[in-house]
């Protein structure tokens, strides 16, 4: 992976509750796009969050002026393979030992959403 021409950004809640972190990290990744030049958005698809996911999405691209230039999509991995980098990452950084420090070139921020 480290040698992919990829960025991932870690969006951590914090011992949060799913139902309450995952929001929260959605409204604070569409705020730092806000701040890059991208329009799409693709989300693995989990069918019982897509209906909560873009209303916040909605709502948060409209708060930061981004509602006409994002698009964002629920997608599953075989459909994305790009969606396969971030649950690699995730999974070395959950896992401990030497797997964070391997994936770490690839992180370029990380923030903890309260």
């Amino acid at each position: 992976l480290v040698t992919l021409n990829v960025q991932v950004r870690v969006y951590h809640a914090a011992g949060l509750t799913p139902r309450l972190g995952r929001p929260r990290c959605l409204e604070t990744l569409v705020g730092d796009l806000a701040e890059l030049p991208v329009s799409r958005l693709v989300l693995e698809q989990d069918d019982s969050t897509v209906k909560s996911d873009r209303r916040v999405l909605f709502e948060a691209a409209g708060k930061h002026g981004i509602r006409e230039q994002l698009t964002y999509h629920h997608l599953r991995a075989k459909q994305e393979p790009m969606l396969w980098i971030p649950d690699a990452v995730a999974w070395c950084l959950a896992k401990g030992g030497e797997w964070p420090d391997r994936v770490r070139p690839l992180i370029t921020k990380t923030v903890t959403v309260r």
